[in-house]
């Protein structure tokens, strides 16, 4: 089985691992890939400030974050508005994102634990003027969410191009003890799902495609493997196929090595006032 470009669209992507978490339990799923996401979202950490530029974000803005996970947008977000809920189904997402806030030296976030999903809960939820959810199955909530939106709702996702899961099927693509998984190029499974969506609820979106990816800094070589591999199993004797895969997103720089895999998301937006009467 030959590797391949490959691409679910973040719809699909998305669901998959909605679907895994409901298989397993969701505070178990969440709670085992907790440490995961907390080392994902801080290589991605460059590549974010472009999705939080990009929102027309005010300081006196009260901003709600949904599947906030460990921070990685509420807490850039929280730099630049009055104040923050972030919301997430796991306690262990959340003790993460309460200590990268900590580590941030913020303190206008406030952290929820709740399903958003379940009858009631979002409407429980205050009003704010902006809402940002990212990387989660949004479709059955695009009417919910922006009645209870005062300005904008924005929405998040890998666009046409690798998302999480993809990436991390690169590192450790003919690896054993890792998933080895195909994807298939569906175009119509993208962010046009969502933005059609959006417009047959009775918005009036706009969409743009931002750069993203996962970036760092290493004094060698080793240092990169050796992190890197600690986002999956990497068993003596495997070393070589991992390297070989890593290597291709290295550069040298005058103080080590920079590590880049480049990828690209998309950022879909809209005023809460409907335009059409539906």
């Amino acid at each position: 089985m030959n590797k391949k470009d490959y691409d679910m669209g973040p719809e699909r992507a998305q669901v998959t691992l909605n679907d895994l978490a409901r298989e397993q339990g969701e505070e178990k799923f969440w709670a085992e890939h907790a440490a995961l996401y907390d080392k994902v979202a801080a290589l991605e950490k460059h590549y974010t400030t472009y999705q939080v530029e990009a929102m027309d974000l005010r300081p006196t803005d009260t901003v709600l974050d949904l599947g906030c996970g460990v921070g990685r947008l509420c807490i850039p977000i929280a730099r630049r508005v009055k104040e923050v809920i972030a919301v997430d189904i796991s306690s262990d997402m959340l003790a993460c994102a309460q200590r990268n806030a900590k580590a941030a030296g913020l303190n206008n976030i406030t952290f929820r634990q709740c399903d958003f999903g379940e009858a009631g809960v979002l409407e429980g939820l205050p009003k704010t003027d902006i809402t940002v959810c990212s990387r989660i199955p949004f479709l059955s909530f695009i009417r919910p969410v922006s009645e209870r939106t005062k300005r904008m709702v924005y929405v998040t996702g890998f666009a046409n191009a690798p998302n999480l899961m993809q990436v991390k099927n690169d590192f450790f693509w003919g690896v054993p003890g890792n998933p080895q998984r195909q994807f298939s190029l569906d175009r119509m499974q993208g962010y046009n799902v969502f933005f059609n969506a959006v417009y047959e609820a009775g918005y009036d979106a706009s969409v743009i495609l931002l750069p993203d990816g996962f970036r760092a800094d290493y004094p060698s070589v080793e240092a990169c493997l050796e992190d890197l591999a600690t986002l999956g199993n990497v068993p003596e004797g495997a070393w070589h196929t991992f390297e070989s895969n890593i290597t291709p997103f290295l550069k040298k720089t005058e103080k080590g090595v920079r590590f880049e895999r480049k990828t690209e998301s998309f950022l879909l937006y809209w005023a809460t006032q409907p335009t059409l009467n539906v």
